[in-house]
């Protein structure tokens, strides 16, 4: 999915999905992470946590969130990590 709207780079998607976390977490106001706190906070980088936060982010109506999420679960768990590391920089 990612891929139709971006770079297949690898590290361009890390990239891609790192600046769309900063605008989730900084602009949009949700430096603890929103709805996908346990995974941009806590670090808890599993599919199965990813498609908790995704499932709540659509509770919410956070389009952003549910974006992010699916972004997410479509990377490696190194590249999770990546954002992840990143996130705490914001």
């Amino acid at each position: 999915m990612i891929g139709t709207y971006i770079d297949h780079d690898p590290d361009s998607v890390v990239d891609n999905i790192i600046a769309l976390a900063r605008l989730y977490m900084v602009d949009f106001g949700n430096v603890t992470g929103g709805s996908l706190h346990i995974v941009l906070s806590d670090g808890n980088l599993e599919t199965v946590h990813i498609q908790w936060c995704q499932k709540y982010a659509e509770e919410r109506a956070d389009h952003v969130g549910v974006a992010l999420a699916k972004c997410l679960a479509e990377i490696s768990q190194k590249q999770r990590r990546d954002v992840y590391d990143a996130c705490g920089e914001f």
